[in-house]
């Protein structure tokens, strides 16, 4: 089973414990069984491939693709079973000898991993369910005008009000600076720019706490 998937994708393929796939920086999906992308890739509607959409913005949308990745894992693992009852007794036998000799992860060690993995997930989440238990009535207030879908999201799992004209903020992707700058400048000190996708870390987590930090600063001690 070939999975594919983008450099965006990457790292949350491997916190839901995927070991076995193929980035690709183009959108080449042919061959492939399985792609994994971000929610807003637009696909070939006529690719015989199975795509998994995911969203990677707030932490639920993070703590959930990581689940539904952790799925395909098992259906991977699966499949390998099945592929491996069409072979001799005894050569699977001794195949199966020589890869746990050459270092095949035990079935322990991939419990332990997953473990670690979620305590990782279970960290940040803690963190930012104490945030919002005291922050989020409290940015309710605050009226953000927002562009870009991801960032909405962020916004919103804040707690700010979303508006689509005359917010005490404006929060914007830095892909766009220069399409909206005569609004940027009008706004001043109330303007933030927030890092895209190509320019924050790689780790969805780390990605997302960045983002969170920065709205956070720059939203919250303004007003």
């Amino acid at each position: 089973m070939k999975v594919v998937t983008t450099p965006m994708c990457q790292e949350v393929l491997e916190l839901a414990g995927v070991s076995e796939f193929t980035v690709t920086r183009n959108f080449d999906y042919k061959d492939a069984d399985i792609a994994v992308v971000l929610s807003e890739t637009e696909l070939d509607e006529n690719n015989q491939t199975r795509f998994i959409k995911i969203k990677l913005n707030t932490f639920y949308q993070i703590n959930e693709s990581i689940k539904t990745i952790s799925i395909l894992g098992t259906e991977i693992r699966d499949q390998k079973i099945r592929d491996k009852k069409n072979i001799n007794q005894e050569i699977k036998d001794q195949k199966n000898s020589d890869q746990h000799i050459l270092g095949q992860k035990s079935s322990d060690q991939e419990i332990n991993d997953q473990e670690s993995i979620s305590q990782e997930i279970r960290d940040y989440n803690l963190e930012k369910v104490n945030y919002f238990k005291i922050r989020r009535n409290n940015n309710r207030k605050i009226k953000v005008k927002v562009y870009s879908n991801f960032l909405k999201d962020i916004v919103e799992d804040m707690g700010f009000t979303v508006v689509s004209q005359n917010g005490d903020f404006l929060v914007y992707p830095d892909y766009l600076k220069t399409e909206i700058m005569d609004e940027i400048t009008l706004m001043k000190d109330r303007a933030f720019e927030i890092p895209s996708h190509k320019n924050a870390p790689k780790n969805p987590l780390k990605r997302a706490d960045m983002r969170y930090k920065i709205l956070e600063k720059s939203l919250c001690t303004k007003l």
